[in-house]
C-alpha cells in the first residue's frame, strides 16, 4: 500500500474511532497517532514530501493551561479544551507539529504530560500498540491515575485523547485533500 493510501485510510480510521469514543477506540487511535506523527519516519512526513504543505495544528487554551500550571496544582487536565469545539476556543493558536506534540495536557502530581507523552504512553504502555510495564514516572503516574479516576466514564487518558484526535484530523485535512486530488 502506498504511503498516501495508508494516510487516507488511517485518517478515516481515526474518524471512526472518535465516533465510537470508548477506551479501546482511544487506545487504538493513540497507536495510529504515533504512526502518523511520532514514529522514526512519521507517515505524515512521508506523504507530505510530495505536497510540501505547511501543516498547522489549531490548538486552544494553551495560555490558560500555562497560567494554571504556574500555580503548581496537584492535578490539571486540558480535556476538551485544546480543540476548537472546547471552552477555550477564543485562545486559538496555530502550532507546528513539534509545538503541538509539546503542548502540556495533564499534570498528575509532579508529572506534567505533553501530547507526545500521552500518545506514547497510551500506545506503548496502556495497550494502543503494545501493553507493557510502566517504567518511567510519567508512565506510572498515568497508569495509577487511570485506575482511580475517570472522566465521562472513561480513564482520563482516553477522555483526553479525543480532542487530540480532533485537532490532528483538522490539521491533516489539507494533506488528505491534496492526496485525493492526486487521483
Amino acid at each position: 500500500m502506498k504511503a498516501s493510501q495508508l494516510l487516507v485510510s488511517t485518517l478515516s480510521e481515526l474518524q471512526r474511532y472518535v465516533a465510537v469514543g470508548d477506551d479501546y477506540a482511544m487506545l487504538r487511535a493513540a497507536g495510529l497517532l504515533r504512526q502518523l506523527l511520532m514514529d522514526a519516519s512519521p507517515l505524515v512526513h512521508q506523504v507530505n514530501r510530495a505536497h510540501r504543505l505547511k501543516l498547522k495544528f489549531l490548538v486552544c487554551g494553551r495560555r490558560f493551561a500555562e497560567v494554571v500550571l504556574a500555580d503548581g496544582p496537584m492535578f490539571y487536565s486540558a480535556l476538551g479544551g485544546i480543540h476548537r469545539s472546547g471552552l477555550t476556543r477564543h485562545q486559538a493558536e496555530m502550532l507546528s507539529l513539534d509545538e503541538f506534540l509539546a503542548v502540556r495536557v495533564l499534570k498528575l502530581g509532579p508529572q506534567i504530560l505533553t501530547i507526545a507523552d500521552l500518545i506514547s504512553i497510551a500506545s506503548n504502555v496502556l495497550g494502543g500498540v503494545h501493553k507493557g510495564p510502566a517504567s518511567t514516572e510519567k508512565e506510572q503516574a498515568l497508569e495509577r491515575f487511570n485506575e482511580t479516576v475517570s472522566a465521562f466514564g472513561q480513564p482520563i487518558s482516553a477522555a483526553q485523547m479525543k480532542p487530540v484526535i480532533l485537532v490532528v484530523l483538522d490539521a491533516l485535512e489539507p494533506l488528505a485533500n491534496a492526496v485525493a486530488g492526486d487521483g
